[in-house]
């Protein structure tokens, strides 16, 4: 899934292509928009696939303080024939960094908002959830802070994790356990600005992140209780520009 620029119209273009065999198919036009901030795809639930963007009206391009909105599209079992755009949601704020990740029998996305433009410091964060036909109503994650970057990742049995560092060095974590989030929690108070969050196996996650040193240090992340456990022996003066 890409974006492209339409010349006849001067719009942004979000297009799809798959690769069922050695080649890649054409590309397929799935919507338009004035602008599109942030984009994120995965395999649907149900078959086929589901793309999801936030955009601006063309009104907005050039706007530092945007109305934006959520919106998705979902492609039968062959990716070939895509819906119409429908929305997911609609703010007076900038919606961006998308992120998309399958966790169990859901999908889970996650963005982050914020009314003070792009040079502002505090962003909301909120999640929201696919069932396989239709999403929730997207909720507060993390109330308006400093959140430098996040990351999430998610498996097949124990639903996703989400990490955020945030001002003066916070680090945080919240799980979607399949039925529930929890709340958040801090794991460490001396993070930078990058940090990169995967499951290495169905119970066990692993984090690096930039400290306040400038190295690159490593969590993990037991699923099954719910412990975090930081490994002594970080990747010493890496000056990391995104882990």
């Amino acid at each position: 899934v890409f974006t492209g620029t339409d010349p006849a119209t001067g719009k942004m273009t979000i297009m799809a292509s798959l690769r069922p065999g050695t080649a890649w198919g054409a590309p397929v036009n799935i919507a338009s928009a004035g602008g599109v901030i942030s984009l994120v795809a995965r395999e649907n639930l149900a078959g086929g696939w589901v793309v999801a963007w936030s955009e601006i009206d063309a009104s907005d391009v050039g706007n530092p303080y945007p109305i934006s909105t959520i919106k998705y599209a979902v492609s039968d079992a062959t990716g070939a024939t895509w819906s119409a755009p429908k929305e997911l949601t609609s703010n007076l704020d900038a919606m961006f960094d998308l992120k998309l990740v399958s966790a169990g029998d859901t999908l889970v996305l996650t963005y982050l908002s914020t009314a003070e433009g792009p040079r502002g410091e505090n962003r909301s964060l909120f999640s929201t959830l696919w069932d396989g036909t239709k999403w929730s109503t997207p909720e507060l994650r993390i109330p308006s802070q400093p959140i430098q970057t996040y990351d999430s990742a998610g498996n097949s049995l124990d639903g996703s994790l989400l990490t955020a560092a945030t001002g003066k060095g916070g680090l945080l974590s919240l799980r979607w356990d399949g039925r529930t989030w929890t709340a958040s929690q801090s794991i460490a108070t001396n993070a930078g600005g990058a940090i990169s969050l995967r499951f290495s196996n169905a119970d066990v996650a692993v984090l690096a992140w930039e400290n306040s040193q400038g190295s690159i240090a490593f969590s993990m992340y037991d699923a099954i209780f719910g412990e975090w456990t930081h490994l002594s022996i970080p990747i010493q003066d890496a000056s990391p520009d995104d882990c």
